[in-house]
């Protein structure tokens, strides 16, 4: 499950990724240091089961670097989730929060346990 996911150090930051990865250096070969955690180069090696998430008036991680992970997904034909809250920040509040809780719990039911979760069971309010 990937929810907000900083799926590239490129496309974030550049003190979180320098902080990380170092500064970025370019190999002769085309590659950088950052590769080895840049998602949608990784995307051919999925498997198994992925949800991904992402708020996409997010002003912390930007939702583009999710969209190039689904892209590259796509591109290696995987198999996968997606739920875009079109009005939803980094931290998915309010009914997003309610509404992401139960469709992780739903995913890890159907997916971990083999079990059926129940049908639009509605979280608690608070």
């Amino acid at each position: 499950m990937a929810q907000s996911g900083n799926h590239d150090n490129r496309s974030y930051e550049d003190d979180w990724g320098e902080k990380w990865q170092g500064l970025l250096e370019e190999y002769p070969d085309g590659t950088t240091n950052y590769d080895n955690q840049a998602n949608q180069l990784l995307a051919e090696n999925l498997k198994g089961k992925l949800l991904i998430t992402h708020g996409m008036q997010d002003d912390n991680v930007p939702p583009y670097g999710t969209l190039l992970l689904v892209d590259a997904l796509i591109a290696a034909n995987k198999d996968f989730d997606l739920i875009l809250y079109p009005n939803a920040g980094h931290g998915l509040f309010g009914v997003a929060s309610n509404y992401m809780t139960r469709r992780r719990w739903d995913y890890f039911v159907r997916h971990l346990l083999g079990a059926e979760p129940p049908k639009e069971y509605r979280m608690g309010e608070r």
